[in-house]
This record gives C-alpha cells, structure tokens and sequence, in this order.
C-alpha cells in the first residue's frame, strides 16, 4: 500500500508530494489537490511519470533501488520492465511510466534497469 508521507506547496499551482511503500520513498511534483497526509495513493487513478529520463541501460543488479546525488539533483533508479512498449517500471510498489521514447531496443521485458531522471510528476 502506498501512503502519502509528505506534502509542500511550492507554489499555487505545484505541490511536491512524497509517497512511501514502506520500502522506497519517491518525491513527486502534482498540480493536483487531491491528497492529505496519511491517505492511501490511487494508483487506479493516477499514475506516476518520469521525466528527463537519460542514462539508461541494462543492470545486473536484479533488485530495486531509488536515490539521489544530492538533494536537488538528478535521481537514480534501479527498476524492472514491466511493459516496455508502454515504458513502465516498477519499484517496490510503485510502476513509473517514463515519458520520453528513451529505452533502448535491446531491452525487454522482465530486465532490469538502471537511469536517472530530473522529475517525478503525478496526474
């Protein structure tokens, strides 16, 4: 189950959300007023993307990992296909759609894979 950590309004029209399964946190720019701490995630209805997406390639590491350089930078991911015709990945509990057309063509389904991304975005 996902839950929502954290919530910071950056502006009138951005908040910066952080969601947690329990195992990864991810911290998520919305334009939607849809959450309060504590409430469970819609995955059903929203969904995550990855924008900025860049570095990507297969990994040997067959497990999940989120991170980051330094705070404000770029964030890295380690994350199995689960559909790459569609691009998503999954990590932990999440599945993360990335945005751009940037998987390479000798990766498949079911590999995993390590990138880095600029943003996390929900709507």
């Amino acid at each position: 189950m996902i839950k929502v950590k954290s919530i910071v309004t950056e502006s009138y029209h951005v908040e910066v959300v952080t969601l947690s399964d329990g195992a990864f946190e991810l911290v998520c720019n919305t334009h939607e007023r849809l959450y309060h701490c504590g409430s469970d995630f819609d995955s059903e209805r929203w969904d995550i993307y990855a924008n900025g997406v860049e570095n990507i390639y297969r990994s040997d590491i067959r497990d999940f990992s989120v991170g980051q350089y330094q705070v404000g930078k770029k964030q890295f991911f380690n994350a199995k296909i689960i559909d790459v015709t569609q691009r998503i990945v999954q990590v932990g509990a999440y599945q993360i759609a990335i945005e751009e057309d940037v998987i390479p063509d000798d990766i498949f389904n079911g590999d995993f894979i390590e990138f880095e991304i600029d943003y996390l975005w929900i709507y």
